[in-house]
């Protein structure tokens, strides 16, 4: 792992953009509910986030060879393990307990795919977000504190040491407010101590935890026949906070920063993609960046403006291939999409035949520096396909700007400020099974609503099959319209809803309006329901 690590940095270091993708348990509420807004869609996901993780993440970093005229890939695939956090590493009872669940059916999915669910048990790399490190030293401090505290105190044994501390505390509040200094060689504060053992233990204790400014010495002149001590304070400006806890209590702390630093794990990694500040790629990411930001940085905020805010500051220009293609609206395009369905490495295969076919665009070609993928096919492994995810950004950017790869690269590595091709496209993610809008914008704290039915219709379609019916018509219907239409249907219901934008331009390619285009589809899907009785 730690190997890996280097080599991962390494190759961030050398790239001009990554891209990443992750395999999880399972999809949880996002594969049966139909959301009213992209709130509610994010609440789905925030709602199960650490039930179905994190298992497999794959990260590509691509940088473009001017000397080899070529585009240089290096994935990584690493598995991923939700771990409990035991310290000491004896006890029983953990300070951060992992729960989480799998769906039989993405078991099967990823068994049939060759997931390796051995290596992910034995060797999966744990991980431990910023939040929850935050949690657990809070936990372990204030059970430190909890342990040092006698259960049964006698109440003059409380009495005095409440006096101590009320004597203790007025004097350091006169002491830091007159500005002595630390070389000062008058004892700043002296008393003796009771002459109880239980009553001057409680005194160390107090004095070891209250204030890591203050020293305390016993007085070596002192009777040492007596059972009571003369104990010396001295105030230390340069000193900084204890927490509370005693000298042996803070390299406890220490040792379990120490153990936490190797439970970070793969929040590491992520640390390394979020510096580096690199364009990232993603194909249909918003349940990705959710989760791998929840797991791997921070717990999710309640409000899908605040992750926006937050996702954006982390990651400036997020490029999603499936957003990309709607945007770039190129039939070529979109048609290889849709013939592929959800497959990326199909979609990858499709989008290369019906490219080589036009003859008009570049074909820059991504090769794996490690090998790996060049020859072997590996769909649905993490690393596998965020390097298809890459090679999938490199075929439609060419397609549609028609550059040789220098060109390209200088399109690809730019930054999103100085790059007007990057930023009609960047930070625009995909909302899925969402009613009222089709993407979100994370550059803007607007709410994303009706991005598609700015003078568009919605039908609320409901009878036997018409979902998997009114997918194939709508496909047909569409290819000869100008008006955009997209769809969305629930397994567990017979219904769909059909939504139908503007027109994608004013006028036809025989420079007719288009304003008719809306009711025309309108008409002729109306037209088909009645002859279905939908």
């Amino acid at each position: 792992w730690k190997l890996g690590l280097e080599e991962v940095k390494k190759a961030v270091q050398g790239a001009g953009f990554i891209s990443i993708d992750a395999e999880f348990t399972g999809l949880g509420s996002r594969s049966t509910v139909l959301a009213n807004t992209a709130q509610c869609v994010y609440d789905g996901i925030r709602s199960d986030v650490n039930n179905y993780p994190v298992i497999q993440l794959g990260i590509c970093a691509v940088h473009f060879d001017e000397r080899l005229n070529e585009w240089l890939a290096k994935p990584f695939n690493f598995y991923v393990l939700p771990k409990s956090v035991h310290f000491p590493e004896t006890a029983f009872n953990p300070l951060l307990e992992r729960t989480f669940s799998f769906d039989a059916s993405s078991i099967r999915f990823l068994q049939q795919h060759g997931f390796d669910f051995g290596k992910m048990f034995n060797s999966g790399v744990s991980y431990l977000n910023i939040t929850d490190e935050a949690i657990i030293r809070e936990k372990y401090t204030t059970k430190l504190k909890a342990l040092r505290i006698p259960k049964h105190i006698k109440p003059e044994d409380k009495a005095y040491l409440d006096d101590f501390q009320k004597n203790v505390e007025e004097w350091m509040s006169g002491v830091k407010g007159s500005g002595t200094s630390a070389d000062s060689e008058k004892p700043v504060f002296e008393f003796e101590t009771s002459k109880s053992s239980v009553q001057r233990k409680l005194v160390y204790e107090f004095l070891e935890s209250h204030d890591p400014q203050v020293s305390f010495v016993q007085d070596p002149f002192a009777d040492s026949s007596s059972q009571s001590k003369i104990i010396r304070l001295k105030y230390h400006p340069d000193k900084g906070d204890s927490l509370g806890l005693t000298v042996s209590e803070r390299k406890l702390l220490e040792e379990l920063d120490c153990i936490l630093s190797d439970f970070r794990g793969i929040r590491t990694l992520f640390d390394i993609l979020i510096e580096a500040k690199l364009s990232l790629v993603v194909h249909n990411g918003f349940y990705d960046l959710c989760k791998v930001v929840s797991q791997f940085h921070c717990d999710l905020p309640e409000s899908i403006k605040e992750w926006k805010t937050l996702v954006h500051g982390l990651f400036p220009c997020v490029i999603d291939t499936k957003r990309l293609a709607r945007v770039l609206n190129d039939r070529v395009v979109q048609e290889s999409l849709d013939k592929a369905g959800t497959g990326l490495a199909d979609s990858v295969e499709s989008l290369k035949k019906r490219l080589s076919a036009t003859k008009t665009a570049s074909m820059p070609v991504l090769r794996d520096e490690f090998g790996k993928y060049n020859d072997e096919s590996s769909i649905h492994e993490a690393g596998y396909d965020a390097f298809l995810t890459a090679q999938l950004l490199l075929l439609m950017v060419a397609h549609d700007t028609n550059l040789p790869n220098p060109e390209l690269a200088a399109v690809l590595h730019g930054s999103l400020k100085s790059n007007r091709f990057l930023s009609t496209f960047s930070n625009q993610l995909p909302v899925t099974r969402c009613l009222t809008t089709s993407w979100i914008d994370l550059s803007t704290e607007a709410e994303d609503i009706s991005h598609f039915l700015n003078g568009g219709k919605v039908l609320h379609v409901t009878g036997d099959s018409c979902a998997n019916n009114m997918r194939k018509v709508v496909s047909r219907l569409t290819s000869k319209s100008e008006a955009s239409v997209r769809m969305t249907w629930s397994s567990s219901e017979p219904e769909c809803h059909v939504f139908i934008s503007r027109a994608k331009s004013s006028v036809d390619s025989n420079g007719n309006s288009n304003a008719h285009a809306i009711d025309d589809l309108v008409k002729s899907i109306v037209e088909l329901c009645a002859t279905h009785q939908w």
